[in-house]
């Protein structure tokens, strides 16, 4: 499904390689690299790949597509799984785990298997378990 906000972007340095379709955070002043601890406060979501020190466009507001570290279901808030440089992971209340992680959106559609692409309606923000 196409949507009609597709999303602000801009423009960052990589301070590593970055996939398409992932979380992001700032590293550095206009450096970004893949969230992937509870520190990792995101910023955006990648819109393409990226080579260490390139430009790699950001998503930072509004529909981004996301890749998927394990199933998700549309409705579903959504933050970034440590274990998958980035990827996204549904957060499920009383999930200890992943309690203190940000929110980085809501998932709107449903997914299945790792890899897989789905928009996400892009609402940062603490955890509200944190």
């Amino acid at each position: 499904m196409s949507y009609q906000d597709q999303g602000k972007v801009i423009s960052l340095k990589a301070a590593a390689t970055i996939p398409a379709y992932t979380v992001v955070y700032l590293s550095a002043a206009n450096t970004v690299s893949n969230a992937v601890t509870d520190t990792s406060i995101p910023i955006g979501v990648s819109a393409d790949y990226a080579e260490s020190n390139g430009s790699v466009p950001v998503v930072v507001s509004g529909v981004a597509r996301c890749k998927v570290a394990s199933s998700i279901t549309a409705g579903n808030l959504v933050s970034f799984a440590t274990d998958s440089a980035g990827f996204i992971r549904a957060l499920t209340v009383n999930n200890t785990a992943l309690s203190a992680l940000p929110i980085v959106g809501i998932a709107l559609e449903t997914a299945s298997t790792s890899g897989n692409i789905i928009p996400v309606l892009l609402q940062f923000g603490v955890n509200i378990q944190r």
